[in-house]
């Protein structure tokens, strides 16, 4: 028969066996996602997996988010991860603190009611309240400038965040040049809260302090992360100085629940008093609410344990800067405040993220490659070892066979997994030394069939007569005994490839694989080690796992297939 015949005459028998052909498919379909890996996925996100929090927090991702698809088989509807387009950036607003009208506005920046008062004056009381006024201010001009990101909010549950990457500046704070920034959240019913703590519902001066140590440690650089420099003014002051362009990154999430878990009564009336006002609640010594779920619920007393339902509509983030100078604006240049990048960060992905804010799909598809690497090469080293040890066990016979027995007695009855724990741990955690030592103790289990095959097959008269004409043990052993096991090698080369894998993933899982490899014991490691489980990540842990599954079924069933068909004893 010739090699194309046989390939037609396999093809054949494959077609009969049905699980061995859905086998193949599978395989191929495998092997196909891990060639096409650049494709589907960015292999950049394997490349900083590890050790790489910058790099993931510049990818804006949130963290444990469900996958998207989530919204197609679940009746709550769940926002999703996007970026925010539309931003409204207001023209500076510069007012000239000589003229009573500018003044007249600025005073209704900062104080609206005081302002509305002063209003209803008669012109000459009016005048006279904002002359006195105006000779309380150490400046001249007054700058306003603000941006405000819209957010249309339709999902049964909040986001997990809401991140805002700003450009600012320039900004000086001195002692006696006081200048500050406001963030604003107005919500779809209309009440307008001001984030930082001290300020009014329009604008803020949170910079409203006496001295250079308060000046360092305002509400606005802890909310912004901001870090300026100190430097020195020719007067001999002392100047905190944010410089023109200065990137900041301002997570809602994270402030908001930085306010809250400080129990402080006083700041979160200060802060939450227009939504705590309306529910009449006057004073709240901490609230149970998620974030994000407070600031979005709807004006019910539930709010406070977060047991009320989300207000939808249209959310507004605003930052508001306020610059006051003492020199002509054009002399110091226009404030800078623009929006480079705006996210509401919701369900994300194919199959989600982990805790760290990591795309999961990338890891999947990466472990899938050394799924297969682990299993395939362990399986086909390991087979062939065995099978080539028990042919020439069971030829040589007599004392060598007995010698050669007892050796893999002995590898075969040693506790596998407790070995492999010890010498991960002592060799070092890398993947090359797991697949080694998997090989190591893999091959003994197939050294006694195949043992007890070639006693029965080198007793046959071909074998008798090939040892009558001269041919020598090497030449029977390849030509006339290994042909007879090699059915029976390749259905054990596919029926130990799911052991291989499923060894690996264990040792990754007890945190002794490779640190520097993405594999599927390892995404198993990390989600049982952030409390996966227990926090409802279900996709963070059934993925791997459902992988792990489908390329063992893959293989077993290849493995009954090969079997069925090159087994002499089950060809029908």
């Amino acid at each position: 028969m010739s090699s194309i015949e046989r390939i037609r005459w396999f093809l054949g028998e494959l077609r009969r066996v049905k699980s061995g052909l859905a086998g193949f498919i599978l395989l191929f379909t495998l092997i196909g996602l891990t060639l096409a890996f650049p494709l589907l996925a960015n292999p950049q996100d394997i490349a900083n997996w590890s050790g790489h929090a910058k790099y993931w927090e510049e990818k804006m991702l949130p963290r444990l988010a469900p996958p998207a698809w989530i919204n197609y088989v679940s009746p709550v509807k769940y926002p999703v991860t996007r970026d925010l387009h539309k931003v409204y950036v207001s023209k500076p607003l510069v007012l000239n603190m000589s003229n009573n009208k500018d003044l007249l506005k600025y005073l209704k920046l900062m104080n609206p009611k005081i302002a509305k008062a002063v209003e209803k004056l008669p012109k000459t009381q009016r005048a006279a309240i904002l002359n006195a006024l105006r000779k309380n201010l150490n400046f001249k001009y007054l700058v306003f400038k603000e941006v405000t990101v819209v957010y249309n909010f339709k999902a049964d549950v909040p986001p997990k965040n809401l991140i805002t990457i700003l450009k600012l500046g320039p900004i000086y704070m001195t002692k006696g040049l006081i200048q500050g920034i406001d963030i604003l959240w107005t919500r779809p019913d209309g009440i307008t809260i001001s984030l930082l703590p001290g300020g009014s519902t329009n604008l803020t001066n949170p910079f409203n302090l006496n001295n250079y140590a308060q000046l360092n440690s305002g509400s606005v650089l802890n909310a912004l992360n901001i870090e300026p420099q100190k430097i020195y003014l020719k007067n001999g002051q002392v100047a905190l100085y944010i410089p023109p362009g200065t990137t900041v990154r301002f997570s809602l999430y994270d402030y908001i629940a930085s306010l809250l878990n400080q129990n402080n009564p006083a700041l979160i009336s200060q802060v939450f008093g227009p939504l705590l006002s309306r529910l009449n609640i006057s004073s709240v010594s901490s609230i149970y609410a998620p974030p994000m779920l407070f600031i979005m619920s709807k004006l019910e007393k539930g709010m406070i344990n977060g047991t009320a339902p989300v207000l939808k509509g249209t959310y507004k983030l605003t930052f508001a800067m306020l610059i006051k100078v003492p020199k002509k604006p054009a002399n110091i240049g226009m404030p800078q405040l623009t929006v480079t990048r705006a996210r509401v960060l919701g369900v994300y992905g194919i199959i989600g993220t982990d805790v760290h804010g990591r795309d999961l799909w990338p890891a999947l598809l990466y472990g899938l490659r050394w799924a297969l690497i682990v299993g395939i090469s362990v399986a086909v080293i390991s087979t062939l070892i065995g099978v080539f040890y028990g042919v020439i066990s069971g030829y040589l016979g007599g004392y060598a066979d007995t010698i050669m027995t007892r050796i893999a007695q002995i590898v075969y009855s040693l506790p596998v997994l407790p070995l492999l724990i010890m010498l991960s741990y002592f060799f070092g955690p890398s993947i090359w030394h797991v697949i080694i030592i998997l090989i190591a103790f893999g091959w003994s289990g197939l050294v006694f069939t195949v043992r007890s095959m070639v006693l029965q097959i080198k007793e046959n008269l071909y074998v008798e007569a090939a040892r009558a004409i001269g041919a020598s043990s090497w030449r029977i052993i390849f030509k006339h005994v290994f042909p007879q096991v090699l059915p029976y090698t390749f259905a054990s080369m596919a029926l130990s490839v799911p052991g291989a894998i499923l060894a690996e993933a264990g040792l990754s899982y007890l945190g002794l694989g490779d640190p520097n490899i993405v594999t599927w014991g390892k995404i198993l490691h990390d989600a049982h080690a952030n409390g996966a489980v227990l926090k409802g990540a279900w996709w963070w842990v059934i993925p791997p796992g459902l992988g792990i599954a489908i390329v063992g079924m893959t293989f077993v069933f290849i493995g009954y297939a090969l079997d069925r068909i090159l087994n002499p004893r089950l060809i029908r």
